[in-house]
C-alpha cells in the first residue's frame, strides 16, 4: 500500500468493515485509525486495509471508487480504470451484480450526473440478501388446508424454470386415495412465493413415511384391491445415525425407498 495515498483518499477495514477516512497512522503498531462518522472510529491493522481512491465529486458528494449510483430503477457501481482519469459505470442486477459495462468517462463528467443520479453505499458496504432459489430435482412438500393434510411430490423441470406439484395418492404397491392423477404447473417464482406464504412446506421424505404408517390399516388398499394390515416395523431410533431395522439392520431412514425382506409390505 502507498501510505502517501492515506490522507487524501478512503480506507476500507476487510475484517471489521468500516470505510472511512484515515485520521491517524502509528507505523510502530502498524495500525491506522478510521473516522467512519463524526463520532466513531475503528483501529485498523494495516495489513487489513484496502485504499479506495476518490473518484469525484457528484455535485457536492464526494465519490469513491465502488460507490453505487441510483438513477431511476437503476444501480450503478463506479469504477476507476487504470489509467487513474476515466470511469465506467456498471449496471447492476438486484444482487449488485454486474450486468454490463457502459463507455469510459472522464471524472468532470461524473459532476454533472447529479441532476439524475444519488449515491446509495459503497459496494464494500451493502450486504446483500441471499435469494432463494430452486435448486433441487424432486422434493416431498406438505400442504394444511382446513386442518386437512395433503403431501404432493414437487419436480423441478430445470430447463423450464417450473415446477410440477403432483398429489402423492399412492407409495410403491401401497394407494392411499383413489383419485384420478393431478398435476399441477407453476414458475419457480410462483412456487417460493407459496413456500414464503407458508401455503406448502418442504419436508423430509421421512415424514411422509411416517405419516403412511400412521394411517390406519383400513384407508390403504393394495394395488390388487385387498385390505392390508401395515405392521409398525421395529426399529430403534438413533438421533445421529439414523433409523435401523432392528432384525436386519437396514437403513430406514427413507421409509419410502426402504425395501428390507424383513418387512415386504413397507
Amino acid at each position: 500500500m502507498d501510505l502517501n495515498k492515506l490522507q487524501s483518499n478512503a480506507v476500507y477495514d476487510k475484517e471489521s468493515g468500516a470505510l472511512g477516512n484515515p485520521v491517524s497512522l502509528d507505523l510502530l503498531e502498524r495500525t491506522v485509525t478510521i473516522l467512519v462518522d463524526e463520532d466513531e472510529t475503528v483501529v485498523a491493522d494495516l495489513s487489513n486495509i484496502e485504499l479506495v481512491e476518490i473518484v469525484g465529486k457528484l455535485g457536492e458528494i464526494v465519490i469513491l471508487d465502488g460507490d453505487v449510483l441510483l438513477a431511476g430503477t437503476n444501480k450503478y457501481e463506479v469504477e476507476l480504470q487504470e489509467d487513474g482519469e476515466n470511469l465506467v459505470l456498471y449496471l447492476l442486477n438486484e444482487q449488485y451484480e454486474r450486468t454490463k459495462a457502459g463507455e469510459p468517462f472522464g471524472k468532470e463528467t461524473l459532476y454533472n450526473l447529479s441532476d439524475i443520479a444519488s449515491l446509495e453505499a459503497n459496494i464494500r458496504e451493502i450486504e446483500v440478501e441471499e435469494v432463494p432459489t430452486v435448486d433441487f430435482n424432486i422434493r416431498v412438500v406438505r400442504k394444511i388446508e382446513d386442518g386437512e393434510v395433503t403431501y404432493f411430490y414437487a419436480c423441478n423441470n430445470k430447463e423450464l424454470e417450473e415446477v410440477d406439484l403432483i398429489k402423492v395418492t399412492y407409495i410403491g404397491h401401497m394407494i392411499l386415495e383413489e383419485e384420478d392423477y393431478s398435476r399441477t404447473t407453476v414458475s419457480h417464482d410462483e412456487y417460493l412465493e407459496m413456500i414464503a406464504d407458508e401455503d406448502f412446506k418442504e419436508v423430509n421424505p421421512q415424514e411422509l413415511g411416517n405419516y403412511v404408517l400412521g394411517m390406519s390399516p383400513t384407508t390403504i388398499n393394495s394395488s390388487e384391491g385387498t385390505i392390508v394390515k401395515i405392521d409398525t416395523p421395529s426399529y430403534t431410533h438413533e438421533e445421529e445415525e439414523g433409523d435401523f431395522c432392528q432384525e436386519c439392520g437396514a437403513n430406514v431412514e427413507d421409509i419410502v425407498d426402504c425395501l428390507c425382506d424383513c418387512h415386504p409390505s413397507w
